[in-house]
């Protein structure tokens, strides 16, 4: 018998990632769900298994720590499961410019620092049933990054990424969106004829929690602002779409709005930039793990 496939989500205890691991679980699939609350993971896992998923395991981590995320993608690496979804969704805007305890700027070490680092462990997990001859060559395993329409006002400093000098929480948001896109079109570029995709979308403004970890005037404006949003299922439905749809199966390097096709922003399509992007972050990923 056929095993039910499996998914790694990220930010899978509310909002956009709560609402597409249910919808993964009536479609029958393995979870693993990463979030950062002990009593929002056990509380979420509860309702995937009672939504129909065959198996659910949770796993608490600060997808902000370069150091927690890599620990826990080897850890996940290690047991050997091949992989056929990873969701890299967890994310968040910081209206004050805040600095993790590994030195970088949050918003940068999550959005984008926490994509990479995820993915580059997991990657040796989406190759094994192709590699094993579980599936078809055809048939890819796929990684889906959400990221959104903020990134079409990003413009990417490369001598300062992190933004040290007039930080606005706003427009590193914006560019830590312009880098998950650009993550995905390098990654889908490396991966090419691997049997792995890779694509990102941007999942709609949702009716969620996002913006309520700044100051009350921020919370006062997203709340104002989710009056006229969508709701987290609908959002799921369209990510969940790009995940598992069997007409995507083939597509890798693509952009979506919701579960339309779209033309990213033109500093996007920059293949330069995207691998001057992977270069930087590589480095730094590598330079953390050499210094311990």
């Amino acid at each position: 018998m056929k095993e039910a496939p499996i998914a790694v989500i990220t930010g899978a205890t509310s909002g956009i990632g709560f609402e597409t691991c249910r919808l993964l679980a009536r479609a029958g699939w393995r979870l693993r769900c990463i979030g950062r609350d002990a009593r929002k993971a056990a509380a979420a896992a509860a309702v995937f298994r009672s939504s129909g998923s065959p198996q659910v395991e949770v796993f608490l981590c600060d997808l902000a720590s370069l150091a927690a995320t890599r620990q826990l993608g080897s850890e996940l690496a290690a047991r050997g499961e091949p992989l056929d979804l990873l969701l890299n969704n967890a994310g968040a805007l910081f209206h004050r410019r805040e600095v993790t305890a590994e030195g970088f700027e949050r918003t940068f070490a999550l959005n984008h620092l926490g994509y990479f680092a995820l993915t580059s462990e997991l990657l040796p997990l989406l190759q094994l049933k192709r590699s094993s001859g579980e599936v078809p060559a055809a048939v890819s395993a796929r990684i889906v990054n959400v990221a959104s329409a903020a990134h079409y006002g990003g413009a990417l400093d490369f001598d300062d990424l992190q933004m040290t000098h007039n930080y606005s929480g706003w427009r590193q948001y914006q560019n830590s969106k312009l880098m998950n896109v650009l993550f995905t079109r390098e990654l889908a570029r490396q991966l090419a004829g691997s049997g792995i995709s890779a694509n990102c979308l941007h999942p709609g403004f949702v009716a969620s929690r996002f913006g309520s970890n700044n100051v009350w005037w921020w919370k006062a404006l997203f709340g104002f602002a989710k009056l006229f949003a969508i709701s987290p299922q609908k959002s799921a439905r369209a990510v969940a779409h790009v995940a598992i749809s069997a007409s995507l199966a083939q597509t890798s390097g693509a952009y979506f709005n919701l579960d339309q096709r779209a033309t990213p922003s033109l500093a996007a399509q920059d293949d330069s930039a995207a691998q001057r992007l992977w270069r930087i972050t590589d480095d730094l990923v590598k330079s953390m793990s050499d210094s311990k």
